[in-house]
């Protein structure tokens, strides 16, 4: 490949940032995004996802979770990956790269949630019953797809730990 091509355009969805929402297109090479805009001057790809009527929003990031006695780590992400999070972090603090984690929401999609949907261990939701207008369609790690209209594609040992520093000390001492 060379590098005027890309392997992923997600391209036809409604992109949204941090202050706006717009029409265009992103480039995926490998694990990073490489550019964003309209389609006709991106580089040629492998593989172009339409998501035409959907929302693409960057990889959801959960920085608090317990993953510990209820649920393991195969589970917990299994469960992240039908929410649309792209990264669990363990109560702590993070480093934010720049991977193409995207979260597509299809904003007509109707769901109700129930504690089997939600593949958790505990064997019940807190939101058990609610019914959820728009979700998730597809969920990308580092540019390879997890989620895919609604069915789990993620092969066992995709997801990567990131090691960070144990959190500081809280002021007046450990909590007892």
């Amino acid at each position: 490949m060379t590098e005027d091509r890309v392997d992923t355009i997600v391209c036809g969805g409604q992109v949204v940032f941090p202050n706006h929402v717009n029409n265009v297109s992103i480039a995926i090479r490998g694990e990073k995004i490489v550019a964003i805009g309209p389609e006709e001057l991106l580089p040629v790809a492998d593989r172009y996802i339409d998501v035409k009527g959907k929302f693409v929003l960057p990889g959801l990031i959960d920085c608090h979770v317990h993953l510990d006695k209820c649920d393991s780590i195969g589970l917990g992400s299994k469960a992240a990956a039908y929410s649309g999070i792209t990264t669990l972090l363990p109560f702590g603090t993070y480093d934010v790269e720049s991977d193409a984690d995207l979260l597509v929401i299809d904003p007509n999609g109707d769901s109700v949630v129930t504690a089997m949907n939600h593949h958790g261990n505990s064997g019940f939701s807190l939101f058990e019953g609610w019914n959820i207008k728009g979700s998730p369609w597809m969920t990308l790690i580092r540019g390879k797809i997890v989620l895919n209209q609604g069915k789990l594609e993620q092969k066992p040992g995709y997801g990567r730990w990131i090691s960070c520093e144990s959190p500081s000390m809280p002021v007046g001492g450990p909590i007892k």
